[in-house]
């Protein structure tokens, strides 16, 4: 990965120094009101349903659909989208209230009936649908009448919002034809899809009948032109050429040969992706040191975060000081955990005190991914400074890795969650910490908490992840390290805006 990147970078470079930006080419588009975006994972479906890729189930899926709830990209508070208002009865029953005007891009009106569709597709074992978790708590809806209903529960879903936010588009009637064809492809977002070719682009036009009070706003662009590109370089060619006008995940060292160019503007923004240590706190291995938290505190004061982040991740990380993305639901404020700041000194009598004066030598371990290497070496580094001689292993897979941690041989671990974009610890504490096989601290009150928060759909839910969050923090049962941050790339006359969660979110886009 890190000599691939390298040689990205050389070949750029020879690229950059030959490279006359065209006369007038960053204008070009916006004169034809139409915004070019490049990427370059492949995209077979147009169906958020079928696929893993966020091209497809945030970019161009928000822009042609909606959900019933949207997320206020600022605050990432649950807000009203094609429901108005909710409620829940009891723990197995949310109430909510749908926006009425609301047209499917075909002019057939929005009411609860697509709605139940939509839930009963999802819920059907014959579609063999990716990520059931994330839908399939809902056991029925009811239509109270047209613009009312009642999401019936099977079991209870603390997360309800936050999955009905992101992961839950709402279909049309008859959206799907025989054989899970795509029959009626329409949606109630702020962009109708007018073209597909798997692979090669996706085209969208505003749609100008789009209610114009919701969170999405009123599109400003009147089209998107999405081109599915071989690979990086190609995106970024293309967009040195004037072939696009947006591009994403830049590389942190490719930004300022990118800003030095006219018309070209770079910006950076942050992600829900969390990276954090983990440690054998249970003891699989009897000789483990782990299981004195006095070493995992000195491992905590040992190890420079800030430095990282800034350095090694670059704008638009942050430290996190507790083991969830700090907006999440459920996720305690950072205020009310403990901090541990870099203090080699205090690292090294918190060693002696519990009698490695001299230090101890160990391993790490993580899966193949570039930027973990990165990380993990400079951690090494820093724990080596205070005597603990640390051996870096990385696993050619995440499911050898996950197999590794299940076995317990794995006495500290590197690992990172992406939220999924969801917007709720649900999505990530309980894997880690329910006593399942990853769960490599088994922290009877850690379980007891998150056990009574998964048995509640209510908000009384937060308060024991609050509870949860807050133990780990302090134990340091895990060390979270720090979010990280994505860098973009535009023409210069667009207005655009890197949100925090790593969505571009186009349809809030407008030319300068």
């Amino acid at each position: 990965m890190m000599r691939a990147r390298h040689l990205l970078a050389a070949a750029l470079a020879a690229f950059l120094a030959t490279f006359t930006l065209a006369p007038d080419s960053a204008q070009a588009q916006k004169s034809a009101d139409t915004l070019r975006v490049g990427f370059s994972f492949p995209f077979d479906t147009i169906d958020a349903y079928y696929t893993g890729l966020r091209e497809v189930k945030l970019v161009i899926g928000e822009m042609a659909f909606d959900t019933l709830v949207g997320r206020d990209p600022k605050t990432f508070k649950d807000v009203p989208l094609l429901a108005t208002s909710w409620r829940w009865i009891d723990d197995l029953t949310l109430e909510m209230d749908l926006r009425q005007g609301v047209k499917w891009h075909d002019g057939v009106e929005f009411t609860g009936a697509d709605v139940a569709y939509t839930f009963a597709y999802l819920n059907d074992p014959q579609n063999k649908l990716p990520n059931r978790e994330w839908f399939d708590w809902v056991k029925d809806v009811e239509q109270i009448n047209p613009h009312k209903i009642r999401l019936k529960l099977s079991r209870p879903a603390g997360a309800a919002l936050a999955f009905l936010s992101q992961v839950t588009p709402i279909l049309p009637k008859d959206f799907y034809g025989p054989g899970g064809s795509v029959k009626r492809l329409v949606g109630t977002g702020p962009y109708r899809i007018t073209s597909f070719e798997p692979q090669k682009q996706a085209i969208l036009e505003r749609n100008p009948n789009y209610f114009k009070d919701g969170i999405k706003g009123t599109p400003a662009i009147n089209k998107v032109i999405i081109r599915n590109l071989p690979d990086e370089a190609t995106v970024m060619a293309e967009f040195l050429s004037g072939g696009i006008d947006w591009m994403w995940r830049l590389p942190p060292e490719q930004a300022d040969r990118f800003k030095a160019l006219p018309g070209k503007t770079v910006a950076s923004g942050g992600t829900m992706r969390v990276f954090w240590l983990g440690f054998d706190v249970m003891g699989r291995d009897p000789n483990t040191p782990y299981k004195d938290v006095r070493v995992r505190r000195a491992i905590a004061h040992a190890i420079d975060r800030s430095k990282m982040a800034k350095e090694l991740v670059g704008p638009g990380a942050d430290v996190v000081h507790v083991l969830c993305y700090p907006l999440q639901t459920g996720c305690p404020d950072q205020s009310t955990v403990t901090h541990y700041d870099y203090s080699p000194a205090k690292a090294k009598a918190l060693l002696a005190e519990a009698g490695f004066p001299n230090g101890f030598s160990s391993s790490v371990w993580t899966y193949a991914q570039g930027l973990n290497r990165v990380f993990l070496e400079s951690i090494q580094g820093y724990l080596n400074a205070v005597g603990i001689k640390l051996s870096v292993e990385i696993t050619p897979s995440f499911t050898a890795f996950a197999d590794l941690v299940a076995q317990g041989k794995t006495p500290m671990v590197m690992e990172s969650h992406g939220q999924y974009n969801i917007n709720d610890v649900e999505i990530v504490m309980p894997f880690a910490f329910y006593g399942g096989s990853r769960d490599n601290v088994k922290d009877p009150q850690v379980i007891d908490w998150i056990k009574q928060a998964l048995a509640t759909s209510l908000p009384k839910r937060v308060d024991l992840y609050h509870n949860a969050a807050k133990r780990i923090s302090n134990e340091v049962l895990y060390l979270p390290l720090f979010t990280t941050s994505i860098m973009y790339a535009h023409t210069s006359d667009l207005d655009f805006t890197p949100w925090n969660d790593e969505d571009p979110r186009f349809f809030m886009s407008k030319w300068k």
